[in-house]
């Protein structure tokens, strides 16, 4: 019985000791823009080798993960880094990397001994995401990666507690958190080609095609969802009220 509750309480326990060891390191202190731009050299110093690059890039993926788990505010940071200091195409794929992975511990958490709790005391707001995933799961998790209403944190709760399966919730987790991913992504390998010419960081980094192309991109992804979740909630609506005439 002792086995099988710890073993249950597994995802939980790792969480938390990220979480302990993130704060004991001083994790949240790295991420400030400054102390990027400090780490710039050295960073690209081991970058200069493939051994060392390869270590550094799985060295990325896991502390993301770990920030995007415990340090949810520090993870649109850590999104940026991955384009300051890998570039656009290689850190995007890092970034996604780390970003699906920093979702899972959170998720499996709600499934062991403690989701009940957590569930008893969620409060209306949790019932209804929950409900909501009930009704339609792929889509619940993909508008709300997508337009992160609520926090990410409390959606992967909310779908442990739904039970959603994890291959829907890894795929729609996925596909949800490309666009902000890639455009933080964008707006970091700006900032990198910025510092490396030796020009200012200021609001003129937005009109660079390779950041200015993604916000107007996710700018018009994010007005198409709104209205197509709209028009499937007025749908849904009003072939209720038929049927109940």
């Amino acid at each position: 019985m002792g086995r099988n509750l710890l073993w249950r309480l597994a995802p939980l326990i790792i969480l938390l000791g990220a979480g302990i060891a993130a704060w004991a390191l001083g994790l949240g202190d790295q991420l400030t823009l400054d102390a990027l731009r400090g780490h710039r050299e050295s960073i690209a110093a081991w970058q200069s080798s493939p051994g060392t690059a390869v270590i550094l890039a799985v060295l990325f993926v896991l502390v993301y993960a770990v920030v995007a788990a415990t340090l949810p505010p520090g993870a649109a940071l850590m999104v940026t880094a991955a384009g300051f200091f890998f570039g656009f195409l290689y850190g995007s794929a890092l970034a996604m990397t780390g970003a699906v992975l920093g979702t899972l511990p959170s998720y499996f958490a709600a499934r062991t001994a403690v989701g009940r709790t957590i569930e008893e005391r969620g409060g209306p707001k949790l019932k209804k995401v929950m409900g909501m995933l009930e009704d339609n799961a792929f889509m619940t998790i993909l508008t709300f990666r997508f337009l992160p209403v609520i926090p990410y944190f409390f959606l992967n709760m909310a779908a442990g507690l739904a039970r959603v399966p994890l291959p829907k919730y890894f795929a729609a987790s996925l596909i949800g958190l490309v666009p902000a991913t890639l455009t933080l992504v964008a707006l970091g390998a700006g900032a990198g080609e910025a510092i490396a010419a030796g020009e200012d960081l200021d609001l003129t980094l937005l009109a660079r095609p390779g950041i200015l192309a993604p916000l107007i991109v996710i700018g018009l992804l994010t007005g198409g969802l709104l209205v197509f979740r709209m028009r499937s909630a007025y749908l849904q609506r009003h072939g209720k009220e038929n049927a109940q005439s």
